[in-house]
């Protein structure tokens, strides 16, 4: 009799110890699966990230300009932002200007540093270069640092040969250095 209530006993412990174990293997996975998860939340916490709010329009020859300067090419004028929402600096900081034609057809790829002042000029050909007017400060390509939760007001001019037309699309893409 007693060594039947043993055997029971132990029956019904080893039952238990399997019911256990798998159900704490199975929590086991399930948290490890949210510490990777975690971790990942973490590390894009940690890393920069741009988010941009921009406007663009091509500024079509206008003549000579009171201002001083050369109005006969085309420069697109860019204003808005770009914010920092991540948890490090962005370094090398820049804005991918991207134009379509209608059938898709790339006018336009420059890629030009966001500063800390956000002002800048900048053209696609070299000879333009002396053609910019001083009040849009003509600007070298050194891509410039964002600092995390910064917000940088951007207006840039990117002066072009010719004029796109009527249908031309627009991206801006925020580009920066990533560190992984």
């Amino acid at each position: 009799m007693l060594k039947k209530a043993v055997t029971i006993l132990l029956a019904v412990l080893l039952s238990i110890s399997i019911i256990t174990s798998s159900f704490l293997y199975l929590e086991n996975l399930t948290l490890t699966s949210q510490v990777q998860s975690l971790n990942e939340e973490i590390k894009s916490l940690n890393s920069a990230y741009l988010v941009t709010a921009l406007g663009i329009v091509e500024i079509p020859p206008y003549g000579e300009s009171y201002w001083g300067g050369n109005g006969e090419f085309s420069h697109l004028w860019i204003t808005g932002w770009v914010f920092n929402s991540g948890g490090s600096m962005a370094k090398k900081a820049g804005l991918e200007v991207l134009a379509f034609a209608e059938d898709n057809t790339v006018l336009l790829n420059y890629t030009v540093p966001i500063t800390q002042g956000g002002i800048g000029a900048f053209s696609t050909n070299e000879t333009f270069r002396d053609l910019i007017p001083y009040y849009l400060y003509p600007t070298p390509l050194e891509f410039g640092n964002v600092l995390s939760q910064q917000n940088v007001t951007v207006r840039l001019a990117i002066f072009h040969d010719g004029s796109f037309p009527n249908g031309t699309r627009y991206e801006m893409n925020p580009v920066w250095e990533k560190f992984q």
